[in-house]
């Protein structure tokens, strides 16, 4: 997985301009299906990356436990242009 993110200097906040991500999928089924779990690991890989956090008390509490408090970007964040991200590149191996 690679991307080109641009960073606003003012605010810290990113935008991906673009995401290259390569996959063994094996033999594919339902085409649609498949790029929408590809696109669903690679938004997760970038909510992780550049989004999520964990906040703690001063005690050691965890206070960011679930997933509306950290960060994890939702549908709707998630802007799809034609032709833009993800690039899915196939990658197959031959297995014996």
């Amino acid at each position: 997985c690679r991307a080109i993110v641009d960073v606003d200097l003012e605010t810290g906040a990113p935008t991906v301009r673009w995401l290259g991500v390569a996959v063994d999928v094996g033999h594919v089924l339902n085409p649609l299906q498949a790029r929408g779990q590809v696109l669903g690991a690679a938004v997760q890989g970038l909510g992780f990356a550049l989004s999520e956090r964990l906040d703690f008390s001063h005690d050691g509490r965890l206070l960011t436990a679930g997933h509306a408090d950290y960060g994890t970007p939702r549908a709707f964040e998630i802007r799809q242009e034609p032709g833009s991200l993800p690039e899915i590149v196939p990658v197959t191996s031959r297995r014996p």
